[in-house]
This record gives structure tokens, C-alpha cells and sequence, in this order.
């Protein structure tokens, strides 16, 4: 070995954090915790402006006191619907469940408000580095009705645009087919 390479300290490498997949000991503990928090609220009639509006208020204050992120999902759970039906809601879908169809104006607009505040969450939390952008995508398609989108515009490389309805049918269309001479049948005379 090299004299000069024996007083060499050699740094281990660094571990790099998987931002999806890396958990804290205690993380999945706290996850459920939450959860199940949620899940254990109290019924509500979701069609008493009062009561809805009090357990959203509810829903966003447990989120605040357990650190834990707002979800379309968890907002369901505390109030008794899943995120299809508060998607029919917010969109306007149209819905073959009895709730939705039945769900007063008022309600429906408590309800509006709340995905409103979860849209604005999620992009500060988005813009902000603080939820993973594979997901943070997917949830604002998902969810909030965000896109990819390009926009093509065409321009004409021709400074005459009126094109007549010939032109565009020749340029177009194909030809049709012209007609073969017909063949006289019979035998062919011999030549000698």
C-alpha cells in the first residue's frame, strides 16, 4: 500500500432519504392514530348546514393539532361520506346516491368551501416543497381538476386562406377510381 494513502480517512456515503418511501419509527403508528381518530368521530347529519359546518371546523382543527396533512379522503371519513361522493358535490356530477341528491344548498356549499381549503393547502404545501411532487401531481389531477396542457397554435404558411371547396376536396379526398375498359371475353385468335 501507498505510504501517503495510509493517514487517508475515507467518509463513509451519505444515505440519501427516499422522499416516498422513508418513515420515521413511530411514523405508521401516528398515521393510524390519526386515522382512526377520525374514523371514531360521531355521526353528524350532513344535511344540518350547522352540524357539518361544526365538524369541518373540527376535521381542520384535529389536522392542526396532530401535525397531520388535510386530505379529500380524511375530510370524508369526519364527516361520514367517501371522496366520490364529495367530488359529485364540489363538480356538480351527476350522482345516483341518495345523500348527494337530497343535500341542501347550504350544505353543498360548506362543502365547496372545504375543498376550497384543501386546494389551497395543497399547493402552498405543493410550492413549498413540502409533499413529494409525484403525489402532489397526482393529487391535484385527482382531486382539484389541475392538468397538463400545451397549447398548438397553427399558423398558415399559405397568405391566402380562402380555399374553395374544390381545392380542399382535390387536396384531400382521393381520387375516385377510374373505370378499366372492360375485357371482350372469349379466346384470344392464334397468330402464326
Amino acid at each position: 500500500m501507498d505510504e501517503n494513502m495510509e493517514n487517508v480517512e475515507v467518509e463513509p456515503k451519505r444515505r440519501r432519504k427516499k422522499e416516498v418511501y422513508y418513515l420515521e419509527p413511530g411514523d405508521t403508528s401516528k398515521i393510524v392514530s390519526d386515522t382512526m381518530a377520525l374514523a371514531e368521530m360521531p355521526p353528524i347529519d350532513v344535511h344540518n348546514p350547522e352540524q357539518l359546518k361544526e365538524r369541518l371546523g373540527e376535521y381542520f382543527q384535529l389536522c392542526a393539532d396532530r401535525d397531520m396533512k388535510p386530505s379529500v379522503s380524511g375530510m370524508g371519513l369526519a364527516i361520514g361520506l367517501d371522496r366520490r361522493r364529495l367530488y359529485e358535490i364540489n363538480s356538480g356530477a351527476p350522482s345516483d346516491h341518495r345523500v348527494v341528491n337530497n343535500m341542501p344548498k347550504e350544505c353543498r356549499g360548506l362543502i365547496k368551501k372545504a375543498y376550497q381549503i384543501l386546494d389551497g393547502l395543497w399547493e402552498n404545501m405543493f410550492v413549498s416543497g413540502k409533499i413529494n411532487p409525484v403525489v402532489g401531481i397526482f393529487l391535484g389531477k385527482n382531486h382539484f381538476g389541475y392538468k397538463d396542457q400545451t397549447e398548438q397554435v397553427v399558423v398558415s404558411s399559405r397568405e391566402d386562406d380562402d380555399y374553395s371547396a374544390e381545392e380542399i376536396a382535390k387536396r384531400y379526398l382521393p381520387e375516385p377510381e377510374k373505370e378499366l375498359p372492360k375485357r371482350k371475353r372469349g379466346r384470344k385468335k392464334k397468330t402464326e
